[in-house]
């Protein structure tokens, strides 16, 4: 008795990434402020960690700078980039420095 064997095809799976980079960050900007909190989390990795060029394609060109507005507005603290980001780290060092040579000067 012969069996006959079934050809499997192997199916590549569509990401939607692969279909629309950052759609699941577009999402999450689209239905802020009704976002859970790990969703939240997420969403501000992304901002933080990306491009000029890639907040662009993400948010402004699908016509949502009012919610990357409200939600930077939402999280500027957490969003602190640049010098902004290093000062309390400046400020601490030059205390460190001030308070160790008034001791060796003793």
């Amino acid at each position: 008795m012969m069996m006959k064997q079934a050809k499997v095809v192997s199916v590549r799976r569509i990401d939607v990434e692969d279909a629309e980079p950052h759609a699941r960050e577009t999402s999450l900007l689209r239905r802020y402020p009704q976002i859970a909190e790990e969703d939240r989390r997420e969403l501000l990795r992304f901002v933080r960690k990306a491009s000029p060029a890639d907040l662009r394609k993400a948010f402004l060109s699908r016509g949502l700078e009012g919610k990357l507005i409200r939600f930077r507005t939402d999280h500027k603290d957490q969003l602190r980039s640049g010098f902004a980001a290093f000062t309390p780290y400046i400020l601490g060092l030059m205390l460190a420095i001030m308070l160790l040579s008034s001791f060796l000067e003793m």
